[in-house]
C-alpha cells in the first residue's frame, strides 16, 4: 500500500469526531468453521441521519460500507454509499448496487478463505441482511 507519511515520521494518533445519535453499525464476516479463524470475507456497513435522532427518513441518511479480504487492503464502496444515501432502498436498487459491489471487487482467486466468485456472491447478501437489520430496507 502507498502511505503519506515519510520514512522518519511516525503515526502516534488520530481523531474519529463522535457520530450522531442515529448511527448504527455492524460488522459481519464469514469465516471457514475448520482451522484458523480468518475472515472469508468481512463488511463493516455504518448507517446515520445527522437532521434526526433515528434512521426513519431517507433523505438526509447517509450510508458508510467498506469490505475486507476482498482486495489487498480493506476498500470503500463508493458508488454503492452514494446510491444508498439518501434515498428510498428498493428492491430494484439494492439490486443494482450488490451487482456493482460485486462488480468491482476483485478477490484473488489463489485465497484459501474462499473462492472470487463466492466472495461477490456474499457481499451482496451481507449488505442486505444488514440494511434489513437496521429497519432500512424491507424487501
Amino acid at each position: 500500500g502507498k502511505t503519506a507519511l515519510g520514512k522518519e515520521e511516525v503515526l502516534s494518533g488520530f481523531f474519529l469526531p463522535p457520530l450522531p445519535s442515529s448511527a448504527k453499525s455492524r460488522y459481519a464476516r464469514i469465516s471457514r468453521t475448520k482451522g484458523m479463524d480468518l475472515a472469508a470475507m468481512g463488511i463493516t456497513l455504518l448507517a446515520y441521519d445527522k437532521e434526526r435522532a433515528d434512521l426513519s427518513k431517507a433523505e438526509n441518511r447517509k450510508i458508510r460500507i467498506a469490505l475486507g479480504a476482498v482486495e489487498r487492503v480493506p476498500v470503500r464502496m463508493s458508488a454503492a454509499e452514494v446510491a444508498l444515501s439518501g434515498t428510498e432502498i428498493t428492491g430494484t436498487l439494492l439490486d443494482k448496487v450488490k451487482q456493482g459491489m460485486a462488480d468491482s471487487i476483485h478477490p484473488r482467486s489463489t485465497s484459501l478463505r474462499a473462492g472470487p466468485d463466492y466472495k461477490k456472491a456474499i457481499t451482496g447478501v451481507l449488505t442486505e441482511r444488514i440494511l434489513r437489520e437496521f429497519g432500512i430496507y424491507e424487501g
